[in-house]
């Protein structure tokens, strides 16, 4: 590029904290570092980048006209706080089938020692569609299931809350809640998926989650065809195979098959513009 270098700003609320001319590399690319001091304004910061001519600037040699930054981008700098206990959500079971019980449970101790006791917990279980991806020796099979999988619905949100509430931790620094894996409305596979905000006496809070995958079924069938096209009034091979969760093949399943005939047609229409 013509240009050899750009101007770099960084600055917050306050001042600008930080102004070098960078050189560009062959691609057209800049690169460069800063640190930040111990005691830092915090709040949102702004870093942008100028070409000739720059900004009037003390640092900026020869500045003597005022250009728009080509781009910029944000972050925002804030004071880390260590928590002062460990909260730990976790699920029961890692595989459930439909119609399943399964328990989610949170535990609270203190750092220093102890358990957080009497503390608030608020929760919330959620549900997204699961879809079976076999290990790669299976991957040449499909277990896509076109009535099932299909996103028909564009506008159906990909996470439904199924239930939410709020509880208290015993004397142990424990709470432990269970649910049914009722997938009759949902109809597919689901993650479910657990969320906890524990809060202590001095109003500090601490969050977890944990997954669960319920299951529609305890196998999951896939298919493959030989060709990809078949021709008209010639064979074409289809193979099965049956797996469990684990993706290892199941023997002795008793499979149905159905051969469908789907058709597509392309209508093309022309708009009162005269676009097809």
């Amino acid at each position: 590029p013509k240009i050899k270098e750009v101007l770099v700003k960084i600055e917050n609320y306050q001042e600008i904290i930080y102004e070098e001319k960078l050189p560009l590399t062959e691609m057209g690319s800049f690169s460069g570092e800063f640190k930040l001091d111990e005691d830092a304004a915090l709040g949102n910061y702004t870093i942008k980048a100028y070409i000739p001519p720059y900004h009037q600037s003390s640092s900026a040699e020869n500045a003597d006209d005022i250009s728009e930054a080509i781009g910029e981008l944000s972050f925002t700098v804030a004071a880390y706080r260590k928590p002062e206990f460990q909260v730990d959500v976790a699920m029961d079971k890692n595989n459930i089938l439909a119609g399943d019980d399964f328990s989610a449970s949170v535990t609270s101790i203190y750092y220093s020692g102890g358990t957080v006791s009497n503390a608030a917990v608020d929760w919330k279980l959620t549900a997204e569609k699961f879809r079976f991806t076999p290990s790669s020796d299976y991957s040449v099979y499909s277990f896509y299931d076109e009535d099932l999988d299909s996103d028909k619905e564009v506008e159906e949100p990909s996470l439904e809350i199924i239930s939410e509430g709020k509880g208290i931790t015993d004397d142990k620094g424990k709470i432990n809640l269970p649910f049914n894996a009722d997938l009759t409305k949902l109809k597919t596979s689901q993650i479910f998926t657990f969320e906890a905000s524990l809060t202590d006496i001095s109003s500090n809070q601490v969050s977890g989650l944990a997954k669960t995958t319920a299951h529609v079924s305890l196998l999951y069938p896939g298919i493959r065809t030989e060709k990809y096209l078949g021709e008209i009034n010639k064979p074409q091979t289809i193979e099965g195979v049956v797996l469990d969760w684990n993706s290892q093949p199941l023997s002795r399943q008793v499979v149905n098959i159905e051969i469908f005939e789907r058709r597509w047609s392309s209508v093309q229409e022309q708009n009162p513009d005269g676009i097809i």
